[in-house]
């Protein structure tokens, strides 16, 4: 025995046009709301690298000036010395040296001369461009003198301490390297600044006994004012560190140095610095770029995001070129909110049309399936009517149903199923009349039979009773 095929589940025919279309409607608008989103990432991402790239050449650009010619400064006081235009015996005379050169160099916070013998000679200019006379003995009695225009010391003590050069970093490093070289940043005695020292050692030039060294400071207060300066969108950061993580100086105006309970300054990590977009930035870049110790020539620009309670930032790392000696990362950070305020109300017009031209397809959609399929549905109920109903309601069931359509092909098939209606009940008519006339001959012959059995009856009866009366 063959089992009974089961035929697929009935679908209607509006299910059919309208389920499609609003498929592609929905494919469509994701397609252009992922290509959208897409472009628009595309574009932050290259807002933001193209901002950090500006900064970065600028920071760049600023440390270059810094250092590029700094060499030169202590290379030009020693020639001198050679030369005899200058003596190391004459600590007032090396004063007015440095005294002309501070105004060549601005950005030169110290120039000073350190000699075997423990005595010092140094001119000092602070953030306010004023020039300070600093000397001390060999018995390292150190003393302050405040300058007139004329680079002579006013005859007012204003500090009075001990101070040996010799035991310096500054001196120590030249005199061990035997050349010129940079220290690590360290915070000065004398002021409350961080500043990095480039030294050199000055041999007598006919014996190459040691006399003494040269060296000039940078104030890195200059740089981080530098720094300040930049706008980095609304909330944005650079700052400078080294790649041991030491914080050189920073667009905050938070300064680069930590104080304890008694007064004393100690330099201060980046991770720990006072300031959360810096103190999170650094601790990101040790977990990626400065994990492995990698030597500064091979130290890759680094360009990434990470996330901030829920808010995406850009950072870019760029170590400083290995020629300048320092081995500093120039670090912007910026937060994505800050430069795509714009986009985010662009997004939101753009997913709103998005969201009404969807509604608007979507209704449009089901209104054109329903226009087109209800006269086929129409025809439907008109076709499974018209075989349940009497022939007399024919052609009411067919006026009923059965209305003209705009639509060429659905009207010319409305047209046909009308004539077969037609033509359905012409020959339901036909076959009634038919019917009704061979049941009306049906009567008339039976009423005739019945007749002729009536007239042989009494023929029979008429017939017998004669028989019976003959004699």
């Amino acid at each position: 025995m063959n089992k009974r095929q089961r035929l697929p589940a009935k679908i209607p025919l509006r299910a059919f046009v309208l389920v499609p279309f609003v498929f592609q409607l929905l494919a469509t608008v994701g397609l252009i709301g992922w290509f959208a989103y897409r472009a628009e990432r595309s574009a932050v991402e290259d807002l933001g690298s193209q901002l950090q790239r500006e900064v970065s050449a600028r920071v760049e650009a600023r440390i270059n000036h810094y250092l590029s010619d700094l060499n030169a400064i202590n290379a030009t006081t020693a020639d001198a010395l050679n030369a005899g235009h200058l003596d190391t015996n004459d600590l007032p005379g090396l004063f007015r040296h440095f005294w002309r050169q501070s105004f060549l160099y601005d950005e030169v916070s110290y120039l000073y001369f350190g000699r075997t013998d423990g005595s010092f000679i140094g001119l000092y200019l602070n953030l306010e461009a004023e020039r300070y006379y600093e000397e001390s003995d060999s018995a390292g009695s150190f003393s302050r003198y405040k300058t007139d225009a004329q680079g002579q010391p006013i005859p007012e003590r204003l500090e009075d301490t001990f101070y040996d050069p010799r035991i310096r970093p500054w001196y120590t490093n030249a005199v061990t390297a035997g050349q010129p070289t940079w220290t690590n940043l360290y915070l000065w005695t004398t002021v409350n600044q961080l500043g990095i020292s480039l030294s050199q050692p000055y041999y007598d030039p006919a014996t190459g006994v040691l006399l003494g060294v040269l060296s000039l400071d940078l104030n890195q207060n200059r740089l981080s004012s530098f720094l300040q300066q930049l706008t980095i969108g609304e909330s944005g950061r650079v700052f400078v560190m080294e790649r041991s993580g030491t914080l050189v100086a920073s667009s905050s105006e938070v300064p680069p140095y930590l104080r304890n309970a008694v007064g004393e300054r100690s330099r201060v990590q980046a991770n720990e610095f006072d300031e959360p977009l810096v103190r999170t930035t650094a601790r990101y870049l040790e977990s990626s770029l400065l994990k492995n110790n990698t030597p500064q020539a091979q130290l890759p620009r680094l360009q990434a995001s990470f996330d901030i309670d829920g808010d995406e930032h850009l950072v870019q790392a760029t170590p400083l070129p290995e020629r300048f000696g320092l081995d500093w990362l120039v670090v912007v950070v910026v937060p994505e909110s800050d430069f795509v305020a714009q986009i985010n109300v662009d997004r939101q017009t753009t997913l709103q049309l998005c969201g009404l031209l969807l509604l608007g397809s979507v209704g449009f959609t089901v209104w054109l399936a329903g226009y087109l399929t209800r006269p086929i549905v129409r025809l439907s109920q008109a076709s499974q009517t018209l075989a349940e109903t009497e022939s007399e309601a024919l052609g009411r069931v067919s006026h009923a149903l059965l209305k003209p359509s705009r639509v060429k092909e659905i009207n010319a098939l409305t047209v046909v199923f009308q004539q077969m209606s037609r033509h359905l009940q012409v020959s339901y008519d036909t076959l009634a009349r038919y019917s009704q006339s061979l049941e009306q001959k049906v009567k008339e012959r039976t009423r005739e039979l019945e007749q002729e059995v009536s007239d042989r009856t009494k023929s029979e009866q008429t017939f017998k009773t004669l028989v019976d009366n003959v004699p």
